[in-house]
């Protein structure tokens, strides 16, 4: 009787701790982590990683949007993990972006508002 009590109140405590697929970031926090990209002219600039496209890293900076091409980039500091991300810049940075699979029109539409930045050059979303 013991024994199954006490498989009972495992059990639940287990299943409530096991690992995501997607990543402890996204779990954890609904914003993208926050990241200082260095850049190939080796100047710093820091914010929140909200997505990874094929082309392009898109940070929010202190309140904007800020798109950076990854000719510019040099490698990009996760924060909070101290993780340094140089190249594969997609496969290994979408886990740590607010936007894993990329924006829709409508998060980009609210972002931009957000932001005042309606005029902003966003970047494809794929």
């Amino acid at each position: 009787m013991k024994r199954a009590l006490l498989l009972a109140l495992v059990i639940p405590v287990l299943a409530a701790c096991t690992v995501s697929v997607i990543g402890p970031k996204q779990i954890l926090t609904p914003d993208g982590e926050t990241v200082a990209v260095t850049t190939a002219s080796d100047t710093t600039q820091e914010g929140e990683l909200l997505a990874v496209t094929d082309t392009k890293l898109i940070l929010k900076e202190q309140g904007k949007l800020v798109a950076l091409g990854f000719p510019m980039v040099k490698k990009v500091l996760v924060t909070r993990y101290e993780r340094i991300v140089e190249g594969k810049w997609r496969e290994q940075l979408a886990l740590y972006s607010r936007y894993p699979q990329g924006l829709s029109d409508e998060q980009w539409h609210q972002l931009l508002a957000e932001a005042g930045q309606e005029d902003f050059d966003r970047p494809g979303t794929n």
